[in-house]
């Protein structure tokens, strides 16, 4: 999905760019913010931003999918609702918490369950990098059928 008068360039490029300034940004404000104990900055950076790279790319594979803004926008708050909901499910739903380590969100939400203990080693990691090269692939055959509609 392409506005008209914003060029494809120029449109791929704030759908990226602004979501991982606000990201980094929010990433760093909210664990000061909560006062959060027994952070290990560098691999809350690296989970964090693997997260976020996972929702920026899935949301402009919405874009490239979605007919029009509605679409669009439905999709995003969906991925949001679940982002939001699963964690949270999780705690009292035995196989929620089996969904949620193998979603996008399973490496965060395991990050802030053991903070210093939690290791970059671990299986959500591995499954939060399944998740970036699956929507990369998925995002480029997006790209290529969008290429052709133009």
């Amino acid at each position: 999905m392409i506005l008209s008068g914003v060029k494809q360039g120029e449109y791929i490029t704030t759908v990226i760019i602004f979501p991982i300034i606000f990201s980094l940004v929010a990433s760093i404000l909210i664990p000061i913010m909560m006062q959060i104990e027994d952070m290990e900055w560098g691999k809350f950076l690296v989970v964090v931003s693997l997260t976020s790279l996972v929702f920026i790319l899935l949301n402009l594979l919405f874009a490239f999918l979605a007919k029009n803004q509605t679409q669009t926008t439905v999709c995003s708050l969906t991925l949001v609702l679940v982002a939001s909901i699963l964690p949270v499910s999780s705690e009292f739903v035995k196989s929620a918490n089996t969904v949620m380590e193998y979603s996008f969100i399973g490496a965060n939400a395991k990050y802030f369950k053991e903070l210093s203990d939690y290791q970059l080693t671990d299986k959500t990691i591995f499954v939060l990098l399944s998740w970036i090269v699956m929507t990369s692939i998925a995002l480029y055959f997006a790209y290529k059928k969008n290429r052709k509609i133009d």
